[in-house]
This record gives C-alpha cells, sequence and structure tokens, in this order.
C-alpha cells in the first residue's frame, strides 16, 4: 500500500533538494527519513532520487512520480474538503467543468437556480477549452464538463445541452449588404480571435484550409469581451456565439452578422466518464442542467 506520509516527504526532497532542509522542516530524524525514501523505492523497485554531494534530485521515474504526486494530493485534499462539507451541513458536492461559451452565458443562471433549489450541495465550478474538459472528464477529475460537440469522445456519455449559433462581428464602419455572409466573404479580413486551442479558432482555421484559405489572426486575446472590445476599436473581425454577441452589441458600437455555413450551428453537451458512476448530487445537477430553462 503507498505511503501518504511517504509520498509527501519524497515530494519535499524534490522541492528542496536536500535531505537534511526536509528532515529539519518536517521534524523527522535523518536516518528515518533515508529509510522512508529507501522504502518508497523498495516499492516501486526503481531509484527515485538521485544522491550527491551537493543534494538530492529527481530521477527520470522520480520526476514521473513527482507529477502523479501532485495529482494524488489534489484529490486527497479535495475528497477532504467534500467530506467536511457533511460536518457543515452540507449533503454532498459535485464538480463540473465547462467551455468558454457555456460558462460566459448558459451556465451561470442555471447553476444560480440548482443552488436556489439544493443548497445543501456544493458546486465547484472551472473554465476550460473543451479539449482541457474532455481530458478533464477522462481523468475524473471532474464529473460533469459541458464541451462543444467534437470527434473522439466515444469513451464518454454524452447528452444534448443546448444549440449554439456563431456568427460574425464588425466594428460599425464595416458593412456589408447582407444579414447572412458566406465564410468565404470574410477570409480577406484580419481576425480577432481566443486562443488558438478553443473550438471556435479550431474550426475557423479548419474550415478556411478546406477552401484553400488561412485565417489571418490579428489579436489573440482571453475572452469573449475582449475579443468584442478589440473589434470595437477596429483590429479586425471576430467570430463568437449569437447570445453572446446579442448582449455585447447592447453596449458596444458592433454589428453581427449570420454565418451562411452548416457549421455555423454549434451542439453543445454535457458529458461525463462512462467507466464510473455519477454521484447522487452530480445526478441532480445533471437533470437540471437538462430540464430547468436557462
Amino acid at each position: 500500500m503507498l505511503d501518504l506520509v511517504s509520498l509527501k516527504l519524497f515530494v519535499e526532497c524534490i522541492n528542496t533538494g536536500s535531505l537534511t532542509r526536509v528532515s529539519k522542516e518536517q521534524h523527522i530524524a535523518l536516518a528515518a527519513l533515508s529509510r522512508r525514501i529507501n522504502l518508497l523505492e523498495d516499492h516501486y523497485g526503481v531509484q527515485l532520487l538521485e544522491r550527491t554531494g551537493r543534494g538530492v534530485s529527481a530521477t527520470d521515474a522520480g520526476h514521473t512520480l513527482y507529477k502523479k504526486a501532485h495529482d494524488i494530493f489534489e484529490q486527497v485534499h479535495l475528497a477532504q474538503a467534500d467530506v467536511s462539507d457533511y460536518s457543515h451541513g452540507k449533503k454532498g458536492s459535485v464538480s463540473i467543468i465547462a467551455s468558454t461559451s457555456a460558462i460566459t452565458y448558459e451556465l451561470p443562471k442555471q447553476l444560480n437556480s440548482f443552488n436556489q433549489d439544493h443548497p445543501d450541495i456544493r458546486v465547484e465550478i472551472a473554465e476550460a477549452f473543451t479539449t482541457e474538459v474532455i481530458n478533464s472528464i477522462r481523468s475524473h477529475h471532474h464529473e460533469l464538463g459541458i464541451i462543444v460537440n467534437t470527434n473522439y469522445i466515444e469513451d464518454l456519455v454524452t447528452l444534448p445541452y443546448y444549440k449554439d449559433e456563431l456568427v460574425i462581428i464588425t466594428s460599425k464602419d464595416i458593412h456589408f449588404n447582407s444579414p447572412s455572409i458566406n465564410f468565404g466573404q470574410i477570409t480577406c479580413f484580419d481576425f480577432v480571435l481566443m486562443d488558438g486551442s478553443t473550438a471556435i479558432s479550431k474550426l475557423l482555421s479548419s474550415s478556411a484550409a478546406k477552401v484553400g484559405q488561412i485565417i489571418r489572426v490579428r489579436v489573440r486575446v482571453g475572452s469573449f469581451e475582449t475579443v468584442c472590445r478589440m473589434v470595437e476599436a477596429g483590429f479586425g473581425i471576430g467570430v463568437i456565439p449569437k447570445k453572446i454577441a446579442m448582449q455585447f452589441t447592447q453596449t458596444m458600437e458592433l454589428n453581427f452578422y449570420s454565418i451562411d455555413e452548416e457549421w455555423s450551428t454549434r451542439e453543445i453537451l454535457i458529458c461525463y466518464n462512462k467507466s464510473r458512476p455519477l454521484s447522487l448530487a452530480a445526478q441532480k445537477l445533471l437533470r437540471h442542467l437538462q430540464y430547468s430553462p436557462s
């Protein structure tokens, strides 16, 4: 069985690079500390620390364990937090990780109503790109995820959440004659986009490649609001969800236009890992997201 105390001491040895320092800081005899590290190495059957006259450093195997140890202690911390909730009147907790599109518009209102209906359930929320959401659900770091429909998610359970329409936003000095625009009409413009890892950025790049074009990205930013502000300032055009565009065009000098392409309508999904049953709290949140109005 893995000894968490020894694992913690091992992590501190790498952090400090010194057995002697860890011995003093953790109030453990140097011989006892060395014994724990040796037992840890015996447990895994590999050398974990490189010992020199200047101190200690991780071997390749030790570096791998060091990275995994951080995940282990994070899960232990979360477990402690979840269990402590029960002593404060909570009856469960659920963690959800959502794409930027969902967390910017749809999700907050539904989570607010869920908290009102279930004040005894603690909800932890994280924002990430769709690829990161998928990886987090696969690794069991979060129970529920909200993603843009994509390929290669057959190993996850997916359920429909809502439809999302992408639109083009422009500054007021850019005008098109039609309320709906073909994608080929805009590839000549500079673009203001979010990080290249976002689903929208990947979609635009692949769509441009299919027609032999490339997306000229002038500015990359971290939020839809900043996309809108940079577009308003004349740095290029942007592509964002329609509901978010409607929200920001009320307060900014912007136009928005529909995109006359099939891919402009996206399906947003709720997902979870099929290899582990959902907690009761997660089941309640899942039903709320599916059936309560947003």
